[in-house]
């Protein structure tokens, strides 16, 4: 996903993970998974309050939650 930079800092992108959180559990997902640029530190910062983790720390950073 991602979000047009005429819309960026209005949160958008943070209606967005709600709402595929919320998919996710309600399909009875128990992880979930994303990959994200290592530059990208914004979307990073939001990816971790939404409980997401680092894995790695290659060109791209992949992100994993456990649902609860």
């Amino acid at each position: 996903m991602c979000v047009d930079p005429v819309y960026q800092r209005q949160g958008v992108g943070n209606q967005l993970m709600k709402a595929a959180i919320k998919y996710g559990v309600s399909q009875g997902c128990i992880k979930s998974f994303l990959a994200v640029d290592v530059e990208n530190h914004s979307a990073i910062r939001i990816y971790q309050s939404y409980g997401f983790a680092r894995r790695d720390n290659s060109v791209e950073t992949h992100m994993v939650r456990n649902q609860t």
